[in-house]
């Protein structure tokens, strides 16, 4: 008898925020889940980490497609942290 293979996906927020899927697991193999990064207010989304496809990585939504255990971890960032320094060219 064969049995489709069940997996779960853990999700973790690094910083303030949360992160959405539109469906709830376990994912039977080949489901793709969608994930989305929501920032709480203050903050601001800055990226994707673990098993997400590196050209989506700073997306807000990924899909994740299910085809072993997965874990993801979406990183907020405080709104205003970003350090600018001017450039200033020697005459």
């Amino acid at each position: 008898i064969f049995e489709e293979n069940q997996y779960t996906l853990q999700t973790t927020a690094q910083g303030q925020g949360i992160v959405a899927r539109d469906s709830d697991g376990p994912y039977e193999h080949g489901m793709v889940v969608r994930l989305t990064a929501e920032p709480m207010s203050g903050w601001v989304f800055d990226r994707w980490q673990g098993d997400v496809p590196v050209d989506e990585a700073e997306n807000l939504s990924v899909a994740i497609t299910m085809d072993q255990d997965k874990s993801v971890v979406a990183n907020f960032e405080e709104e205003g942290n970003d350090i600018y320094l001017p450039l200033i060219e020697n005459p």
